[in-house]
């Protein structure tokens, strides 16, 4: 054979009788990496979980500081007062055939539609919620609280309903915000995002925020 010849010589895959094929061979190493990987993985991140103790109450803890707000999905409640409401509503049935007409109260027929949530704020925040949705109104007729007061309600004009706390007294923008302020002291590892809206747009719209301003700067 001349010495410049190119020799090619094919070599087989499949292995000598008695011994595993090479692709048989290549594929289980494969499946026994990811089982182990997948172990090792599943171990650490319970391992981490379990450390950390994530609840409702602080499972902002369990995220990176590296990272911006509007990188994650905030749980958030729309009206979140809303748990109790109330308001006084009254129309005139007429009483036929008599020439007259009595009040009759339909605050309590529209109640289920004005109410948005099963929780007070305060089980919000124990539940893990973070982003509040919060409607003010200065507006304390039928309420016997100070002119001026700032209630949370849900509705405009004479169908604002107001909320309530679950003594059945009427829950303020004071509250709320002490309610936080305390669960926060509480659990330094959480933030919360809250929206402030004038519910009852009729011109008082200036003193709402100047009262809104008072209470947050108090």
């Amino acid at each position: 054979m001349d010495e410049n010849t190119l020799v090619c010589k094919e070599i087989p895959l499949r292995a000598e009788s008695g011994e595993m094929p090479v692709r048989k061979r290549v594929l289980l190493f494969t499946i026994v990496l990811l089982v182990v990987f997948s172990l090792l993985y599943g171990r650490t991140v319970s391992a981490e979980t379990t450390a950390l103790h994530l609840d409702g109450t602080n499972w902002m803890s369990g995220l990176p500081d590296d990272r911006y707000v509007y990188e994650f999905n905030i749980p958030g409640t729309h009206d979140s007062g809303t748990k109790n409401v109330w308001n006084y509503m009254s129309i005139l049935v007429p009483l036929i055939p008599l020439p007259v007409a009595i009040p009759v109260d339909i605050a309590p027929f529209l109640e289920p539609f004005a109410r948005c949530q099963d929780l007070t704020i305060e089980q919000q925040l124990n539940q893990g919620v973070r982003a509040f949705d919060l409607r003010i109104t200065n507006r304390t007729y039928a309420t016997g609280m100070p002119d001026g007061t700032m209630l949370l309600g849900h509705g405009d004009g004479f169908k604002c309903f107001r909320c309530k706390n679950e003594d059945g007294s009427f829950l303020t923008l004071n509250q709320v915000l002490d309610t936080m302020k305390t669960f926060l002291n509480n659990h330094p590892t959480e933030t919360l995002i809250v929206s402030v809206k004038n519910e009852y747009d009729d011109g008082e719209h200036k003193n709402v925020w100047q009262g809104i301003r008072e209470i947050i700067s108090s």
